[in-house]
């Protein structure tokens, strides 16, 4: 992957990575907004070289700011849910798992 400046731009293109012809059209990254507020990524790792890559849930709370991150190793699905600032958190992280596990 090419160096980029910003998390989110990493995860564009993380995901043209993954796009084969095949895979863009069962599986991707969807970003939702959760109504307690706050947010909810999620990451389909199926067909991926991270499918089998284990990862320790974490969940954090700090000043009202919450977040959990996990991963569904039977859908082979990254899971992040948190506060409403911490989409930005939850895809360094990402970034991060996925940067250690190359």
């Amino acid at each position: 992957m090419s160096i980029v400046a910003t998390d989110l731009e990493w995860l564009c293109e993380w995901f043209l990575h993954q796009c084969n012809g095949d895979w863009e059209h069962e599986f991707g990254i969807t970003i939702e907004t959760l109504d307690n507020p706050g947010w909810s990524l999620r990451v389909d790792l199926a067909s991926t070289a991270l499918s089998e890559v284990e990862f320790a849930s974490q969940e954090i709370e700090v000043e009202g700011r919450w977040m959990r991150l996990w991963k569904d190793d039977e859908a082979a699905v990254f899971h992040g849910a948190g506060a409403p600032t911490t989409l930005p958190l939850m895809i360094s992280r990402f970034r991060e798992w996925v940067t250690a596990a190359a």
